[in-house]
């Protein structure tokens, strides 16, 4: 762990059998009126930043755990903004081949695909309950702000301009349009034109919600040459009832390292390696 600032740098395997870094940075982020005015950008207890570096950052220890009935390793990164209100970005690695379904569409994963969660905990909304300064106003959506950039190769390429975004290396970045507010039971649409991408930087938006929002899933995947091996059967079957529930194969284990760089997630052939490190912007 290097510092704190909502950034950390993805070390993903290439499907030349390398790795490539890709960085991934909580921007900023923006509480909105009805008419999109930014409030409460000044004070000490700001609703609104442009920077996540003076937010403080705790992490949890490493877990093993289920993830749509699949197995993951995963880390927790969490920071209380202002008042009630908390940022969570969980990481997590795939020990296994399936699929499940967000929403409207079925991702399949495979054994070693990273992902990485944002949830937005009980907000404290702008209004007559909380006086924000410099702009104030009654809070009516979120905007956040970020930033995922391949290193040494320029903007995410978009695919056909679909959600899927080409990151090199073999490696997609899907940037889906719904998110939840029942702890993933139903997924809402974002308001049109969300994600909003320029460049390197996607920006979502939640209009107001109360309980916790999550933004499921940010996907980064590939197929290595030394993974492409004959399937042994019992592929992946989706749940019929469509409530989300995933199958699917065990491919080994998958375990978190500490190391005095950082935090890294390794495994074994054939998983896929990932490391991830919390950087200073």
């Amino acid at each position: 762990v290097k510092g704190q600032s909502g950034k950390m740098t993805l070390t993903i395997p290439t499907n030349d059998d390398g790795t490539s870094d890709v960085e991934c940075q909580m921007k900023a982020l923006r509480q909105l009126d009805a008419d999109g005015k930014t409030l409460g950008g000044g004070g000490s207890e700001k609703h609104s930043f442009n920077s996540f570096a003076t937010q403080e950052f705790t992490f949890s220890a490493p877990t093993t755990g289920k993830y749509m009935n699949l197995t993951t390793s995963s880390i927790t990164f969490a920071s209380t903004l202002v008042g009630s209100s908390e940022l969570k970005v969980i990481i997590m690695v795939f020990q296994e081949s399936g699929s499940f379904t967000v929403g409207k569409d079925v991702i399949n994963v495979t054994a070693g695909t990273v992902k990485f969660n944002v949830e937005l905990g009980t907000w404290s909304w702008c209004g007559s309950d909380v006086n924000c300064k410099a702009s104030s106003g009654e809070g009516h959506s979120v905007e956040l702000d970020i930033i995922i950039s391949p290193e040494g190769q320029g903007s995410p390429a978009s695919k056909g301009g679909s959600r899927e975004f080409d990151i090199g290396g073999g490696n997609e970045l899907l940037m889906l349009d719904t998110y939840s507010t029942d702890g993933g039971s139903t997924w809402v649409t974002m308001p049109a034109g969300y994600p909003k991408v320029d460049g390197s930087t996607f920006t979502l938006k939640f209009p107001r919600w109360t309980g916790t929002v999550i933004y499921d899933p940010i996907f980064i995947s590939v197929t290595r040459k030394s993974d492409q091996e004959p399937d042994r059967g019992g592929g992946p079957v989706l749940n019929q009832n469509g409530d989300g529930a995933g199958s699917g194969n065990s491919s080994g284990n998958s375990s978190f390292v500490d190391g005095s760089a950082g935090l890294a997630l390794g495994s074994g052939v054939p998983l896929l390696a990932a490391a991830l490190a919390w950087a200073i912007a």
